[in-house]
């Protein structure tokens, strides 16, 4: 049984913002990223540690925190139809050395959930798990 419902924010040119950050990953950041998305899926009661937040100054935002050779910071928050049952991934970003990447990654984030809260049928569409990187032919 799903215990969460994940959706992405999607901009105002129709792009999947979540997936074109989940394309750039590495075979091995896309599989550590997949495997917390499926513990928030499954798990009602979220697990200690799984998400940090509220965070300071930004009440509505969540990071998944994901750790490995580079720091996988995805942004989320919850709803926006049903705050009890689904998440909307936000924004994803890096964090390396203590420091964000893009630096301004809370910011965008913030002002995607806003755009999201003010036009959620427009924003936002059913998660689209990426699994694999798909291969580029050469001709």
């Amino acid at each position: 049984m799903t215990a969460w419902i994940l959706f992405d924010y999607v901009d105002e040119d129709g792009r999947n913002v979540f997936k074109d950050w989940t394309l750039r990953l590495q075979a091995k950041e896309l599989a550590k990223l997949n495997q917390k998305l499926d513990m928030l899926i499954k798990n009602p009661e979220l697990p200690p540690g799984l998400l940090v937040g509220p965070l300071k100054g930004y009440p509505q935002l969540r990071i998944l925190k994901i750790k490995g050779d580079v720091q996988l910071r995805p942004f989320l928050c919850k709803g926006s139809a049903d705050k009890d049952h689904e998440f909307t991934l936000l924004f994803g970003a890096l964090e390396k050395d203590w420091k964000y990447i893009p630096p301004n990654a809370w910011d965008l984030a913030e002002a995607n959930r806003v755009n999201l809260e003010r036009n959620p049928q427009e924003r936002r569409r059913p998660h689209e798990r990426i699994s694999k990187k798909p291969k580029t032919r050469i001709c």
